[in-house]
């Protein structure tokens, strides 16, 4: 089963993460991974356990544009100003999720 995670960030963390960690030099992947280490966020969890669980797991944290725009430049997608909404929904329309779990309803109800 392919579940997909949407959720975002509170921005003063992230704000702080990267201040912390030099990411340039790392893949998506890479940044996401120690995204997670720092063990922020509920989102986490479920992805690891669904991920261990045996399913196919994505996790999308919208409102964090470093990661979000490697994954994009990753996968050839052009975006606008509006990479905040383009990206996931790239993310989303490649991925095809049977689940799709959105904890982030603010901006994308």
């Amino acid at each position: 089963m392919k579940v997909l995670f949407l959720t975002s960030y509170y921005p003063p963390f992230l704000e702080n993460f990267f201040k912390q960690h030099d990411c340039s030099a790392l893949s998506f992947e890479q940044t996401l991974n120690k995204l997670l280490e720092q063990h922020f966020a509920d989102t986490g969890s479920l992805f690891y356990y669904t991920k261990e669980a045996g399913n196919d797991t994505f996790l999308i944290i919208a409102n964090c544009e470093p990661l979000q725009k490697k994954w994009a430049k990753e996968n050839n997608v052009t975006y606008t100003e509006n990479w905040f909404l383009e990206i996931p929904y790239a993310q989303i329309k490649t991925f095809k999720p049977d689940v799709f779990y959105l904890e982030y309803v603010t901006e994308f109800f």
